[in-house]
């Protein structure tokens, strides 16, 4: 990205107020009140997250800028989080603060899409590359995703499968969700052992496939802004003040999305991206 971590807030600040006076508010709110520690520096711990203090009724944004345009997608993505838990800050149980596990993600990822317009702020010329790689990632990430799944469900069902076992296992369903992966003569990732650095299979099995659903919802959110930003942001922001008190189900309902668990949502959603990548000139990135 282009500018100084200072010159990044300063644009995402301009942005949020510009997408919407909710989210302006909300913003203001975040700097002012110093609720982002972004920047790396030694000895902080690592890594990203959003985390709040209810009785403040405020959210709390921590992360590492790095010079990279991860450093964009905190502005994005954990925005997503902080700008959910927000808006849902007057529900009457705390444990509604926040939305169940399969849920929390649709708000962030979903920012990441609402965000685009604003991208030559942060990129530049390079704006129409960084959104054509978010989406190659985003649709390389749904078999990925459920290939995860499948393979943790396979290994709670066989639990006395030796270690060999379990990278045949994964090798097999590599070629079958991602058959365009190629590792030459890498001995380890072609032996089955990818698996191994999926972190969420160890620490929170089963959690992995929520990522996808809520990307398939983010995606939608992608197609409703482009055909009506106003509607849309409407439906946002529903459902970001619904915070954990309604289902999964209940909260795409809500939002006015189609459930990734209908037949022919996620068919029409990779349609209108697939007609998306056809009009870009890849070249030209």
């Amino acid at each position: 990205p282009e500018g100084t971590p200072d010159e990044l807030v300063a644009a995402a600040q301009k942005m949020y107020h510009e997408l919407s006076s909710e989210t302006g508010e909300f913003f203001d709110r975040m700097v002012n009140e110093k609720l982002l520690d972004l920047v790396n520096r030694r000895g902080k711990a690592g890594g990203g997250f959003c985390t709040s203090f209810p009785d403040y009724e405020r959210p709390y944004i921590f992360a590492n800028f790095n010079g990279t345009d991860h450093d964009v997608t905190v502005l994005t993505h954990e925005a997503g989080h902080a700008f959910q838990c927000y808006s849902s800050r007057k529900q009457q149980l705390v444990s509604y603060l926040w939305p169940t596990m399969e849920s929390a993600e649709i708000h962030s990822m979903s920012m990441e899409f609402i965000t685009w317009p604003w991208m030559e702020r942060f990129f530049g010329d390079q704006a129409e590359k960084f959104r054509y790689m978010h989406m190659v990632n985003a649709v390389l990430f749904l078999p990925y995703g459920a290939c995860v799944d499948h393979f943790q469900h396979w290994v709670y069902s066989n639990p006395d499968a030796t270690p060999e076992a379990r990278k045949e296992r994964w090798s097999e369903l590599e070629k079958l969700y991602l058959p365009h992966r190629d590792y030459d003569d890498m001995s380890f990732p072609k032996s089955g052992g990818v698996w191994q650095g999926q972190l969420h299979i160890y620490q929170l099995p089963f959690y992995y496939i929520d990522y996808t659903l809520a990307q398939v919802c983010a995606m939608q959110f992608w197609i409703k802004f482009d055909q009506d930003h106003d509607v849309a942001w409407k439906d946002y922001y529903r459902l970001c003040k619904a915070g954990g008190s309604r289902s999964f189900a209940e909260l795409v309902k809500l939002a006015g999305l189609s459930s990734p668990f209908e037949e022919g949502t996620l068919k029409n959603v990779v349609g209108t991206i697939k007609n998306w990548f056809d009009e870009i000139d890849v070249s030209k990135l």
